[in-house]
């Protein structure tokens, strides 16, 4: 019954799609069979299924006979450390495997250890573990992973895990060989400044990065001020999410000073943190010096209502064409 259920989401033989299905203890069984139905998938999704171990187990054994594989995509699967063991031994085979996407599977370091020991011989694009309680154990695992010669990873999602002083400071050694990576999403992290200071080394690696997203992590004003003194080594960032980090006055006026020298920065968002009046003022005026910035929110922050309108005023008469959206 499951294999004829699940033949209705293989959407070609090239892409195959398992999403959203109810399976127990005998389906998982037959999931092997069901994937060597399609030797020739390039892509196959099995997100928001619970494979459960026990059905890692079953799916990594056909897993490993799609030489062709491309893209898997396995966000919510109920993996578990287990789960990740299994997985790790399968994609060890699949040369070809360039995206990866593993969100929200509560793998934690042990199983990220077990992932990383399969995926070292692989030249990923993208890899997603976001939502997978990994600490800064699991950062140690995956920076050698950063470090693959040659680079070819572009996309690392490491959002809403618990990664913390000593995970930046891992990441940050390992991106510092990571030259391809145009996007890092460390959001809803546990960031201090000590280890931003450790990612920041490494950011300032990163020619090729675009975007950087730090929300809610606690780098605070040091923090901000290491990774301000990166800002011109990045030509191609864009987008910078520095929103509930504790950024204070010191903070700010360090960010003011690295925006001069970002030659690409389009959006800044530092809402909900701790400025006051003088460092808004610093930042909106570098911010209308910034030819290249299109954005910039500060709201949320401790800024009087009278410097509000002050500030309102300064990207009125600064700002006449208007290219600055300014929110404060």
């Amino acid at each position: 019954h499951t294999h004829t259920h699940t033949q209705t989401h293989a959407r070609t033989h090239r892409e195959v799609e398992l999403d959203h299905l109810r399976v127990g203890v005998r389906d998982r069984v037959l999931l092997p069979s069901f994937l060597l139905a399609f030797p020739e998938a390039e892509e196959v999704s099995c997100s928001y299924t619970p494979l459960r171990p026990e059905g890692a187990l079953a799916f990594g054994l056909g897993l490993r006979q799609l030489t062709n594989l491309s893209a898997l995509r396995l966000v919510n699967a109920d993996l578990r450390v287990e789960g990740s063991v299994c997985l790790g031994r399968a994609l060890a085979r699949l040369q070809r495997l360039r995206v990866l996407q593993l969100a929200g599977n509560a793998m934690h370091s042990e199983g990220c250890k077990a992932l990383c020991a399969g995926l070292g011989s692989l030249a990923l694009t993208h890899l997603s573990l976001a939502r997978n309680a990994l600490d800064d154990d699991a950062c140690a695992h995956l920076a050698p992973l950063l470090s693959s010669d040659p680079p070819s990873l572009q996309i690392l999602d490491l959002n809403d895990n618990s990664i913390g002083e000593k995970g930046g400071e891992a990441l940050g050694r390992g991106l510092r060989h990571a030259h391809t990576l145009t996007h890092l999403d460390l959001n809803q992290n546990a960031l201090n400044a000590e280890g931003m200071r450790g990612l920041a080394a490494g950011l300032a690696c990163l020619s090729n990065l675009n975007t950087l997203a730090l929300f809610n992590n606690a780098i605070g004003d040091d923090g901000s001020t290491a990774l301000a003194s990166t800002l011109g080594c990045l030509p191609a960032l864009s987008s910078v999410n520095l929103v509930g980090n504790k950024v204070g006055e010191a903070g700010a006026t360090a960010l003011a000073s690295g925006m001069r020298e970002a030659a690409s920065l389009e959006q800044l968002l530092i809402f909900h943190n701790c400025m006051k009046a003088q460092g808004a003022e610093a930042v909106v005026t570098a911010a209308l010096s910034c030819t290249s910035l299109k954005h910039l929110d500060i709201t949320e922050n401790l800024v009087p209502d009278l410097s509000v309108v002050a500030l309102e005023t300064k990207h009125r008469e600064g700002d006449p064409q208007d290219r600055l959206l300014l929110r404060v």
